[in-house]
């Protein structure tokens, strides 16, 4: 279930807490323009001091929207300014302004914005985003406002028609990809264990690690990742840090629990962000006593910090520290055997990353060390697992002749041992293994991404990684992309090609070594943006070699989105994705997606959210039989697999937030109320048999959910 720590950083972010969209806020001195009454005016130039008209204003947050007129001359109503935390400028070809309200007010109204001179522009610092590729950016308010994400980073993910996934849960499978072979990146750090909840059971695993306050954007790459980030062989989603800091502080009391949250700028520049919480999902099972099929108690703390210090001359270096425990207990069914189970979990994150200027380079250095303790038991299943995953890197970034690059060399090891009561069967499937599984694997690897612009449309990026010390052994990553853009920079079109590597940690106590897995793959991707609505559609076809299989992926996905006035929106999402090994339905398969969000916002800031699913039901393998070995009965299953198949479901998720208008001051809280599956649509996940397999039943995700809190600003 979702840990209450995410919400205090969405309740304030509803009021104030706004996303830079660049590293700084570029403000002339003021200038001469004449405004009405009850208005606020200002002029817009570019770095010459040309006036510049046809400049997008957005009031964030909210839905306002407007255009600079003749002159570069611009207006907003003062009384929307007052619900206001910054205004964010940008037109075609150039950079993205994002002005903060208190800087705007203070009396500089000139605000300019510089050219683009490159397509591409690769960077070693997070504050600047790369695309050399076709990424899905999830920004903070997309994030802190889907009703079926609640804030948290990986079901929002999982969310995109990108992620064409069967289960729903946070592990989200890029376009058909493997759940193994995606990787989540902090700062370009590959990251671990990242998902909440049971690690046997998809159904409950529906949350992450990840706290929305230490959190920037979040860029999806569901196919073709660049090359920089290692090993991820079916897409990358890379979580970006907070470099700058809103000062802002919020408390959350809800009905899942309390948290705290603050995240500050710093003297001389540099960012904190930083956070509490504590979670007992007791009262919201006790409302919600449906949910109880799924999970039986859920208790979980957690604490983080991200830092952003600068140091010397235009250094910096960013710290990530997460402890993070849960104990989970949950009703499991698995074929024919049924039982309790409960999941307990430590976690704790370190990354560092410096970053300085070697003029006309930048380095970076990166060092993570992750370490984390999961104790499972079911019936007669009892397992402890210590894993440990080490990763350094060091990298160099810069431009040569017309070339921008990314180089460097990184080195990982993974180190996974399991002890306990384990019956999970060998090979031979005559006699389970006990006492001590231990797994590991480490590699080292040199790579190299650059991007070139051809012409102002058109530009092409590569990317390489060679391996050495590479046990178990990947084969080199390679990848190529061309963009193309039009004139007025509204049309996008990306081809991608690429082959990667990956290594994939076994589930806990599984009897396979850690596996090496290889993918290729092809995608064209478009997309068309111009004032209140845009759209990306993309095809695509892959073929992954994992755990011995080949599975052959062919699959679309689209994404519309329109403003319908100044405060109501719409997003429509679609995908659809084959999925086949040797000709046979694979696991991964999903005839269709389809996703509709309305979002509308009543004055001043009182919103609603909608959001409608319909997909295709899971494919599974039947069990036509039973048999035994050694007095131990097992199932037969049917032939060819994965003939059966899921019904498929409906959910419409409700999210109503508002100001409470009763309290007054900076204090006054914001209420929010939720209800996940309004209608109560069963949507099965599973079936289950009954003992000697000759009966069979489904099982079923949670049905209709209610959750509510207040977030206090501080």
């Amino acid at each position: 279930m979702q840990s209450s720590s995410f919400w205090a950083a969405w309740m304030a972010s509803v009021a104030i807490l706004s996303v830079p969209v660049m590293a700084s806020t570029l403000i002339d001195s003021p200038a001469a323009v004449d405004c009405a009454a009850g208005q606020f005016c200002g002029r817009v130039v570019d770095a010459q001091g040309s006036p510049m008209d046809l400049v997008e204003l957005r009031v964030e947050p909210g839905d306002f929207v407007t255009l600079s007129e003749d002159g570069g001359r611009f207006s907003l109503p003062a009384d929307l300014l007052s619900t206001a935390a910054a205004v964010v400028f940008s037109a075609p070809g150039f950079a993205t302004v994002r002005v903060e309200l208190r800087e705007l007010l203070k009396g500089a109204r000139d605000v300019i914005l510089p050219r683009v001179e490159q397509l591409e522009t690769i960077v070693v610092a997070a504050r600047t985003l790369s695309t050399p590729f076709a990424p899905r950016v999830v920004d903070k308010m997309t994030l802190l406002t889907d009703p079926s994400a609640n804030a948290d980073v990986l079901v929002a993910v999982a969310s995109l028609p990108t992620a064409t996934g069967v289960d729903g849960s946070a592990d989200p499978q890029l376009r058909g990809g493997a759940i193994g072979l995606t990787r989540v990146y902090f700062n370009d750090i590959p990251l671990y264990e990242a998902t909440r909840g049971s690690p046997v059971d998809m159904t409950t695993r529906a949350g992450s690690i990840f706290n929305p306050g230490i959190v920037k954007d979040v860029e999806v790459y569901p196919t073709n990742p660049p090359a920089y980030l290692a090993n991820s062989a079916a897409g990358a989603i890379r979580v970006l840090p907070d470099d700058q800091g809103t000062d802002m502080s919020s408390l959350y009391a809800g009905l899942t629990g309390l948290s705290l949250s603050t995240s500050r700028g710093l003297d001389g520049g540099g960012a904190m962000q930083a956070y509490l919480s504590a979670s007992d999902l007791s009262g919201f099972l006790t409302l919600n006593p449906d949910l109880q099929r799924d999970l039986t108690s859920f208790r979980s703390g957690a604490g983080g910090v991200s830092l952003s210090l600068p140091f010397g001359e235009r250094s910096e270096a960013t710290i990530l520290g997460i402890l993070d425990a849960e104990d989970g207990r949950y009703p499991l069914s698995i074929l024919e055997f049924s039982g309790p189970s409960r999941s307990e979990r430590f976690r704790s994150y370190t990354a560092v990353s410096l970053e300085t200027p070697f003029d006309p380079f930048r380095v970076k250095i990166d060092l993570a060390y992750t370490a984390t303790s999961n104790r499972l038991t079911f019936r007669d299943f009892d397992a402890l697992a210590h894993n440990a995953y080490g990763y350094a890197a060091v990298d160099m970034a810069g431009q040569v002749a017309r070339v921008d690059f990314r180089a460097g060399v990184a080195g990982e090891f993974l180190d996974l041992r399991t002890t306990g009561s384990l019956s999970f069967y060998d090979a031979t499937g005559l006699s389970p293994p006990t006492g001590r599984l231990d797994r590991r694997a480490q590699y080292g690897s040199a790579y190299f991404f650059g991007s070139f612009a051809l012409s102002r449309r058109t530009s092409v990026a590569v990317g390489l990684r060679a391996f050495a010390a590479d046990d178990p052994s990947q084969d080199p990553v390679a990848s190529l992309a061309a963009t193309w853009r039009s004139s007025d920079r509204r049309h996008k079109l990306i081809f991608g090609i690429g082959s990667y590597s990956a290594l994939s940690p076994p589930d806990l106590g599984s009897a396979a070594a850690v596996a090496a897995a290889r993918s290729r793959q092809v995608a064209l991707d478009y997309a068309f943006d111009v004032g209140g609505w845009g759209f990306e559609a993309g095809v695509y076809a892959k073929r992954d070699r994992f755990a011995g299989e080949s599975t052959d992926i062919r699959g679309a996905d689209m994404t519309l989105r329109a403003d319908l006035g100044e405060r109501s929106g719409l997003e429509v999402i679609a995908a659809t994705s084959r999925q086949r090994v040797a000709g046979v339905v694979a696991d991964g398969d999903l005839p269709y997606l389809a996703a509709v969000t309305l979002r509308w916002s009543f004055w001043p800031r009182m919103d609603v959210h909608l959001r409608y699913t319909a997909r295709s039901g899971a494919a599974y393998t039947r069990v036509v039989g039973a048999g035994e070995i050694h007095g131990i009965s097992f199932p037969i299953f049917e032939q060819p697999e994965n003939q059966g198949r899921l019904p498929s479901s409906r959910v419409l998720d409700l999210a109503f937030y508002f100001p409470l208008s009763s309290v007054r001051g900076s204090t006054r809280p914001i209420a929010r109320f939720t209800i996940n599956n309004l209608l109560d649509r069963e949507v099965p996940s599973a079936v289950v048999y009954s003992g000697g397999y000759q009966d069979s039943r489904l099982s079923f995700r949670s049905g209709r959910s209610i959750n509510f809190g207040l977030a206090f600003s501080l």
